[in-house]
C-alpha cells in the first residue's frame, strides 16, 4: 500500500490533520490532496487520478453525496469512504446503497486505516477477477478469431475423428464439411509415407508424444480424393475440455518450399562446385561464405576466413584510392567489374577478374556483399608477355625514325672522322682527338642498337593522369620519327579530369594506335587528329554500345585518313595475331593488347573506318576524382 494517492473533501482543516496523523503512525506513504469545493473536487480527482476518495457527508456547497454520484457518473471503481459525525444509521444504510464502499464516524477515526486497506484489497481483488473475465474472454475470441481466419488448415480430432476445421481446411482439401467431420486424418492419406512406414503407424507414434504437452511437428504426405498427393508439415497438439480430449492439427503446405529447398540445394552445390571463387561478405565486411575454389585457390582453411574482415585478402599491391572508387561504384552502379589482387595464404599475389555487387533488403540498405571472381593470374602473365612484345614493337618503330635520322649523322661524323685521320700522320697533335671523336660516334651507334632491342620492364602503377598533357608530351616524342608527309593536329582540353591508369599501358596505348595511323597513311601522307574531351555516356549512347557504362568519361579521338578498313577486317582487329600487315612487319598482337589495357582500366575502345576514308579510334575512360598526380 506504498505511495496511496488520497482526496480529502473536508471544510475542516483540524479534521484534515487527523487523518494525516492516523496515515503516519501507521506509517503508510500517502498524497494526500486537501479540496473544500466542487470545483476543486472535479479539477483534483481529474488531474491526481487517486487510489482511494475520502470525503465529510456534509460540506457547506458541496455535499459528499454528490461527490459520489460525480465519481460513479466517471464509470469509475474508486472507492469512496464517508467520514462524519451526525449520520444516522438509515443515512448510512442510503449511501452505502447509492455505492459508497464504506462508512466511518468521526468519533471512531480507528476504523479509518483498516477501512481503507480493506477497500483497496476488495478493488484490486475485483479488478484481478474482471481482468481475468476479460482475458478469458478474450483469448476465447483470439482463438476464434485465429482459428476461422488462419491460413493454415487446423482440424480438431476427437476419438480419432476430426470434430471440427477451419474453411482454409476445406479450401486445402478441396471439400465440403460434410466430407470431412467424422472422418479420419488417415481417410486424406497414403496407407505408406515416403519413408515407408504406415501411415497408422506413424500417426499413432505422433498421437503417443503429443500427450506429454508437446508441440510434435512433422513431415506428412496427405492424398485427396482426387488421387494427388501433397507434401505438407503437420504441428500436432493435445489438450482437454472438461473431460474431452482433443488434438489439434495445424497443417501447412510445404510442397512449393520442398521445391525451393530442392533448388536452394542445387544452386549450393553449383556454387560449390564452380569453378569460379566465390565470397559472400556481411555489409561490414564481414566473410560470412566462401566456396571450395575459394579455399583451393587462396590456401586457406574454411575457419581462417569465416567471421574475419575480407581485409584479410587484400594486398598492399593497390592504392586506397583503389579500393575507394571499388565501394563508390558499387553504391552507384550497384556493381563493380575489374582486374584486382587478392592474398593467399603464403602471401603470394593473385590476380583475379572480379564482379562485386550488393545485396539489398526491401528498403534498399545493403545487407551483404557477393564477389565472383576468377583466377586470371596465369592469363595475366601471357597477357604481359605479349604486351611486353608489342612494346618491342612499338619502340622498334619509334627508334626506326630516330635511328635513321641519327645514324645518319653518325655516318657523318665518323666518315669525315676517319678521312681525315688517313691523312694526318699519327703524330699529329689532332689525331688523338679524332681518335676520341670516332671511338665516342662508335658508342653513340652502339646505343642506338642497343635502343632498338631493349625494353626495360615495368611494374604497372595505376596513377591519375591527366589524359591532355600527357598526350602532348607523347606526340612530341613522335614527331621525331613521323615522315614529313603526315601531319599531327591536336584538340587538347587540358581542363578535362584525370583518369586512373598505369601510365606506361595508356603511353603503349597512344604510340600503337599512332603508329598504326602512320602505317595506313605511309604511301600518300595525310593528317592524323587527336582530341582529348569530356563525354557523359547517356542512355542512348549505352543502347548502341552495351558494353559501357552510364557515367562521366574522358574521350580520346585519334582520327587519320588513311586507307581505311574493310567490315569484316574491322570486326576482327581486336583479336590475337590478326594483321593486315605484310609478313615480317607485324606480329597482330598491338590492337588486341590495346584492347585488352582499355578494357582493365574500365574503359572501352571503339572504332568507325571505311575503306578510303579513314579510320577513328575512340577510347573512353572513366573520370577519376583523385587529383592528378602524373601528366606525363
Amino acid at each position: 500500500m506504498n505511495g496511496i494517492k488520497i482526496i480529502y473533501l473536508e471544510d475542516s482543516e483540524f479534521d484534515v490533520e487527523i487523518v494525516r496523523y492516523l496515515f503516519e503512525q501507521e506509517k503508510i506513504e500517502f498524497n494526500l490532496k486537501h479540496v473544500r469545493n466542487r470545483e476543486d473536487f472535479i479539477r483534483v480527482f481529474e488531474d491526481f487520478r487517486p487510489d482511494i476518495i475520502l470525503a465529510n457527508i456534509s460540506v457547506p456547497s458541496f455535499e459528499g453525496i454528490e461527490a459520489l454520484n460525480i465519481i460513479r457518473e466517471k464509470n469509475t471503481d474508486v472507492p469512496v469512504i464517508f467520514l462524519s459525525g451526525i449520520l444516522g444509521e438509515e443515512n448510512v444504510i442510503e449511501v452505502l446503497k447509492n455505492g459508497a464502499t464504506d462508512y466511518v464516524f468521526k468519533h471512531r477515526l480507528s476504523r479509518l486505516i483498516p477501512a481503507v486497506r480493506r477497500a483497496l484489497l476488495e478493488l484490486q481483488e475485483k479488478t484481478r477477477r474482471i481482468q481475468a473475465e476479460e482475458a478469458f474472454r478474450e483469448s476465447e475470441a483470439r482463438y476464434r478469431m485465429l482459428f476461422d481466419h488462419s491460413i493454415e488448415a487446423i482440424i480438431l480430432e476427437k476419438d480419432k475423428k476430426i470434430h471440427t476445421c477451419n474453411s482454409t481446411t476445406l479450401d486445402f482439401f478441396l471439400e465440403s464439411s460434410k466430407n470431412i467431420i467424422n472422418h479420419s486424418v488417415l481417410d486424406f492419406s497414403p496407407e505408406v509415407q515416403v519413408d515407408g512406414i504406415a501411415s497408422e503407424k506413424k500417426l499413432v507414434n505422433f498421437r503417443k508424444e503429443a500427450l506429454d504437452g508437446n508441440l510434435v511437428v512433422f513431415d506428412w504426405l496427405l492424398e485427396l480424393h482426387d488421387g494427388s498427393q501433397i507434401d505438407t508439415e503437420i504441428g500436432l497438439s493435445y489438450f482437454k475440455l472438461g473431460t474431452d480430449e482433443f488434438y489439434q492439427y495445424f497443417i501447412h503446405d510445404v510442397s512449393e518450399k520442398k521445391k525451393a529447398d530442392a533448388m536452394q540445394k542445387i544452386l549450393y552445390t553449383s556454387i560449390e562446385q564452380s569453378a569460379e571463387i566465390v565470397c559472400i561478405t556481411d555489409s561490414e565486411g564481414i566473410i560470412e561464405y566462401v566456396n571450395t575454389a575459394y579455399l583451393n585457390v587462396t590456401g586457406y582453411k574454411l575457419k581462417e576466413l569465416i567471421g574475419k574482415s575480407f581485409k584479410v585478402m587484400l594486398t598492399k599491391e593497390h592504392p586506397e584510392e583503389f579500393y575507394d572508387q571499388i565501394s563508390g561504384s558499387i553504391a552507384r552502379e550497384n556493381n563493380w567489374r575489374g582486374n584486382m589482387k587478392i592474398r593467399r595464404k603464403d602471401g603470394k599475389s593473385l590476380e583475379v577478374y572480379s564482379s562485386i555487387s550488393p545485396v539489398r533488403n526491401s528498403t534498399g540498405g545493403i545487407i551483404k556483399h557477393v564477389a565472383v571472381q576468377r583466377d586470371i593470374t596465369d592469363e595475366t602473365r601471357i597477357q604481359n608477355y605479349l604486351q611486353r612484345a608489342q612494346r618491342l614493337e612499338t619502340i622498334g618503330t619509334l627508334a626506326g625514325g630516330i635511328a635513321h635520322d641519327f645514324n645518319n649523322i653518325l655516318a657523318t661524323i665518323i666518315g669525315h672522322t676517319e678521312i681525315t685521320m688517313e691523312d694526318l700522320p699519327k703524330d699529329h697533335p689532332s689525331f688523338h682527338d679524332l681518335e676520341q671523336i670516332l671511338k665516342a660516334s662508335n658508342r653513340a651507334k652502339d646505343l642506338v642498337n642497343k635502343i632498338l632491342s631493349f625494353s626495360r620492364q615495368m611494374e604497372p602503377k595505376i596513377e591519375a593522369v591527366n589524359l591532355g598533357s600527357f598526350i602532348q608530351d607523347a606526340i612530341r616524342m613522335l614527331e621525331v620519327s613521323v615522315p614529313k608527309k603526315i601531319t599531327i593536329k591536336t584538340k587538347l582540353d587540358k581542363k578535362c579530369p584525370p583518369v586512373l591508369v598505369d601510365p606506361s599501358h595508356i603511353h603503349q596505348v597512344i604510340l600503337n594506335i599512332c603508329t598504326n595511323a602512320f602505317y595506313a597513311m605511309r604511301k600518300k601522307g595525310g593528317t592524323l587528329s587527336i582530341s582529348v574531351e569530356n563525354q557523359e555516356v547517356d542512355d542512348d549512347f549505352v543502347k548502341k554500345y552495351p558494353n559501357i557504362r552510364k557515367g562521366k568519361y574522358v574521350r580520346t579521338d585519334f582520327k587519320d585518313t588513311g586507307i581505311g578498313m574493310k567490315q569484316d577486317n574491322m570486326e576482327r582487329i581486336f583479336e590475337p595475331f590478326f594483321t593486315t600487315k605484310p609478313v615480317g612487319e607485324g606480329t597482330g598482337l598491338g590492337l588486341s593488347v590495346v584492347h585488352g589495357l582499355i578494357k582493365n582500366m574500365r574503359g572501352e575502345i571503339l572504332v568507325e573506318s571505311k575503306p578510303g576514308k579513314g579510320s577513328t579510334f575512340s577510347i573512353l575512360l572513366p573520370e577519376s576524382k583523385i587529383p592528378t598526380i602524373r601528366t606525363k
